[in-house]
């Protein structure tokens, strides 16, 4: 059993509770890389620190990847999540990967809204 205190001069955020208990309730996983991964940032990323990228997963029919994502304050937001790797489309699905509509890729990252609380499922083509 592990317990912790996170005192703290902030309010509820992200950033301040939501981050620092996956840091220390879930282990980090490293894995060798091939030798040309320099400048290689991550399979996915998000540029709002309210938003939690939950899940990575290969998709059923083994085409792709899956990347479900939350937003974590109560606060509807848009957030861009970037892709490290060539994806060649993508498409929001809900959780059981059936397809709700097409996302417009640009330059290898997706624009989307997430309501509060919203989980948000998408289907990355390879």
């Amino acid at each position: 059993m592990t317990y912790s205190l996170l005192p703290r001069a902030t309010g509820f955020s992200a950033e301040s509770v939501v981050k620092p208990a996956y840091e220390l309730n879930i282990p980090v996983l490293c894995y060798p890389a091939a030798e040309d991964t320099e400048g290689f940032e991550g399979l996915a990323t998000v540029d709002r620190q309210n938003v939690i990228i939950e899940a990575v997963k290969w998709s059923e029919d083994g085409k792709g990847f899956v990347v479900r994502l939350y937003e974590a304050e109560k606060t509807g937001c848009q957030v861009r999540l970037s892709f490290g790797g060539s994806v060649k489309q993508v498409v929001e699905t809900n959780l059981l990967e059936e397809e709700i509509g097409k996302v417009k890729l640009s330059k290898g990252a997706v624009n989307l809204y997430l309501r509060p609380f919203e989980v948000k499922t998408v289907y990355c083509k390879v």
